[in-house]
């Protein structure tokens, strides 16, 4: 019996992990993720999100079960948003009973130690006009998503998830 479920976990695991690979290529084709480390940051953002992917969508049908609406239901991963004056690298949405949790993640390509004093004043104001407006602001250095892009992506599920 135990050899049989360890096959069936096995042969689902195996099934989850190829449908996943094909989703994420897929997107990152289809919004045209050219930076290796929107790449990364992206990959890393599905990943931990993937429970909460499944809940993406829900189809509304008619009696006779056809497909007549499609509903976002819980979460959304965007690339290359544009709020108000801003262009951020990702903005995630997780839609709650209460207020929606808004999340910008920014990708610095840059280490901090190589922007001039413009370019840094630039990301402080920039952030606080977004904290301003009511979204939680995560700043990431390319560094931080080479070496460990899951740390940084558990950052911002962890402001879904508390």
């Amino acid at each position: 019996m135990l050899a049989n479920v360890r096959y069936f976990l096995e042969a689902v695991s195996k099934r989850q992990a190829i449908s996943f690979e094909t989703k994420i290529y897929a997107l990152i084709d289809e919004w045209d993720i050219q930076d290796p480390i929107d790449q990364f940051m992206y990959v890393a953002l599905c990943h931990l999100y993937w429970d909460l992917m499944n809940d993406y969508f829900i189809y509304k049908t008619t009696k006779e079960g056809q497909v007549v609406e499609k509903v976002m239901l819980r979460l959304a991963i965007g690339h290359a948003v544009k709020i108000g004056e801003f262009e951020v690298d990702f903005l995630v949405i997780y839609k709650t009973k209460g207020e929606d949790v808004r999340i910008v993640i920014a990708c610095d390509k840059a280490e901090s130690e190589e922007k001039s004093a413009e370019e840094k004043k630039m990301d402080e104001v920039k952030d606080a006009a977004l904290k301003e407006d009511g979204y939680h602001v995560l700043r990431f250095s390319r560094e931080e998503i080479l070496t460990d892009p899951l740390e940084c992506a558990r950052e911002a599920y962890n402001l879904i998830t508390d």
